[in-house]
């Protein structure tokens, strides 16, 4: 059986970004709760948090169209409870196989 990190065939194309996301949170622990939801249901991989500052800061993985409708939720719908300002991704890089094997919250 393959481990649960290696890229199936239709993941080959696999991708991987650091987000960071500016919010006005209004309840503190939901924007990351919501994030996992989004991110189980899409079939992402990585992990989120909740920074100091109000902020969402993670990483994500998955195949290129789970990734890019991840992208999109975190750029333009989030959290009900919160405000998107601005949303901002670091480089994308193709992965052979996944670091994460399933999307977390980490406090």
């Amino acid at each position: 059986m393959k481990s649960p990190s290696v890229a199936t065939q239709t993941e080959k194309s696999a991708l991987r970004t650091h987000g960071t996301k500016k919010t006005n949170v209004l309840q503190r622990p939901e924007p990351a709760k919501y994030t996992l939801r989004r991110a189980q249901k899409l079939g992402v991989r990585g992990w989120c948090m909740n920074s100091e500052n109000g902020t969402i800061l993670g990483l994500i993985q998955g195949n290129p169209r789970s990734f890019e409708a991840m992208r999109l939720w975190l750029t333009y719908t989030g959290s009900p409870t919160s405000r998107i300002d601005k949303c901002v991704f670091g480089p994308t890089t193709e992965l052979v196989e996944f670091t994460f094997e399933e999307f977390t919250i980490r406090m």
